[in-house]
């Protein structure tokens, strides 16, 4: 069995958890937990509206299980993407791209990963890290530029990663 983002997030939350879900352990979902998917699942189809409208896009390809060759093409930005590798399955919000030499040519993409909390926890900055590992490992440079971007309406949008709060970082 491949680690997955569900097994990340469930061990930072709760080893035991975490633990139970790789030896295969199945549970019932308590009514809290579907409700927070369900948040959390419409939370994502405003963000990415909201991002495709602050990038000047129409659309953008939801690509299942990315690969080399599909991030060769050079979509200004993939949503729903899922990247495979030897130790993990990492599922990205959005990947978007910017300039910057890679493997892939003159440019290489940045994860987006949807928090609609207010405030950036450690958790989501070990998420956003992983995400940049795994990323790295596709494309050969790790991405650098990381920072929040505010979206009216909605709470947060974290678009790759995260900066401190001071009035210099804002955007």
């Amino acid at each position: 069995m491949k680690i997955n983002n569900r097994i990340i997030q469930d061990n930072l939350a709760c080893k035991y958890k975490s633990f139970l879900k790789i030896i295969g352990e199945v549970g019932l979902p308590h009514e809290f937990e579907l409700l927070e998917v369900e948040r959390s699942r419409q939370y994502r189809l405003q963000a990415t509206e909201r991002l495709l409208q602050r990038l000047k896009l129409e659309s953008a390809p939801a690509i299942t299980s990315a690969t080399t060759d599909d991030l060769n093409k050079g979509f200004a930005l993939i949503r729903d993407c899922t990247i495979d590798t030897d130790q993990l399955v990492f599922f990205f919000d959005a990947l978007r791209r910017v300039d910057g030499k890679s493997r892939l040519g003159s440019f290489h993409y940045l994860p987006v990963l949807y928090h609609s909390g207010y405030t950036v926890r450690t958790n989501q900055r070990l998420m956003i890290a992983i995400a940049c590992v795994v990323l790295a490992q596709v494309q050969g440079v790790y991405p650098r530029r990381l920072r929040q971007t505010p979206v009216r309406r909605v709470a947060k949008l974290y678009n790759s990663g995260f900066m401190s709060h001071s009035r210099e970082n804002r955007v």
